[in-house]
């Protein structure tokens, strides 16, 4: 099962100051930090849990896209104004 959002890789790879030769035992507990503080509050739990099992799915089907949300890309609003997101992965 996994926990997370993202992974120790996602981290190492596409973050700054975080050199490749750190543990993953030294990572994982600030990348629940981070998802705890900075996204499941401000998103609530119901979505934060959704989000969650969606990254766990093998088959998404199910569930919303929530591609652009996790990953990044263009979307439009409610006013038909085009916005850019980074996702909450990367």
């Amino acid at each position: 099962m996994k926990k997370h959002l993202t992974t120790v890789e996602n981290i190492k790879n596409n973050t700054r100051f975080v050199s490749s030769h750190i543990e993953a035992s030294r990572i994982e507990p600030l990348i629940k930090e981070s998802e705890q503080i900075n996204i499941k509050n401000q998103i609530g739990d119901a979505l934060f849990l959704d989000l969650i099992a969606y990254v766990e799915a093998e088959d998404k089907s199910s569930f919303p896209d929530y591609s652009i949300l996790l990953n990044g890309g263009n979307y439009e609003d409610k006013c038909n104004e085009t916005r850019s997101f980074n996702g909450l992965i990367e």
